[in-house]
């Protein structure tokens, strides 16, 4: 226990424990995991940039298995605003194998979230959207929120946002909610698992994948999906780049 007195030391050794006590960003961990069948492979702090806005972001742009993966993963409010949010920026998965489907599991993971926070109870909501180029689609979108702070904690889950089959030139976009969760003055981890399943050479363009939490009561008639047949025009918060 330190005494603040009126000497610099004091002082400076005051101001050390306070920062220590303050929430830190650098110490969250921030992950994004590829799997297909018994294959993984993990991309950490390594991988990390900062985009525009300060946020943590892993960009991947390569081939993993039967797929070249483009995506961008944004890590926004950590340790937290009003809303907390593990974010999709923007994706690109082909299926490079042009005579069967395959099937990619995205998994996306953050520690460290304080705010909000609980008293009242905490809504989760999950978005998925994103259209297909060529080909057919069909996935499977979650969303996680761990009171316990770890990397990939599955304690509480959204219903799951499902789509698909969908075919070549066509959209969709699909979200839930769910309150109830509550981290209790703690901090919390929030994780996004998404599956797409591609057909032979298909190309799908991901523009959402998205958890966020709220104090806000949770949408009503739980998960809403549409499709069409038009360009996914995105969601409000979602950031576009322009990749090269």
């Amino acid at each position: 226990m330190f005494r603040c007195g009126r000497f610099v030391t004091a002082t400076a050794l005051c101001a050390l424990a306070l920062l220590w006590a303050l929430p830190s960003r650098a110490r969250a961990a921030f992950q994004v995991t590829l799997q297909e069948g018994a294959t993984t492979k993990t991309f950490d702090w390594d991988n990390i940039t900062t985009d525009a806005s300060g946020n943590a972001e892993i960009d991947i742009n390569q081939n993993f298995g039967d797929f070249n993966v483009h995506f961008a993963y944004a890590l926004s409010n950590a340790p937290g605003g009003e809303q907390a949010l593990l974010q999709t920026s923007d994706g690109k998965l082909t299926n490079l194998d042009s005579t069967s489907s395959h099937t990619l599991t995205v998994l996306v993971s953050s520690t460290d979230f304080y705010l909000p926070q609980s008293p009242p109870l905490l809504t989760v909501a999950s978005t998925a959207s994103g259209s297909v180029g060529r080909g057919s689609l069909s996935g499977v979108f979650t969303s996680y929120a761990d009171a316990s702070n770890t990397l990939y904690g599955t304690t509480f889950a959204t219903d799951q946002v499902t789509f698909g089959p969908i075919g070549a030139n066509a959209s969709y976009s699909g979200s839930t909610s769910k309150g109830g969760f509550d981290p209790n003055g703690s901090p919390y981890s929030l994780t996004n698992v998404g599956t797409y399943t591609l057909s032979k050479g298909a190309q799908v363009t991901v523009s959402g994948g998205n958890t966020a939490v709220s104090a806000l009561a949770p949408a009503p008639g739980g998960i809403a999906l549409s499709l069409a047949g038009l360009p996914v025009l995105g969601l409000g918060w979602l950031r576009r780049r322009q990749k090269s």
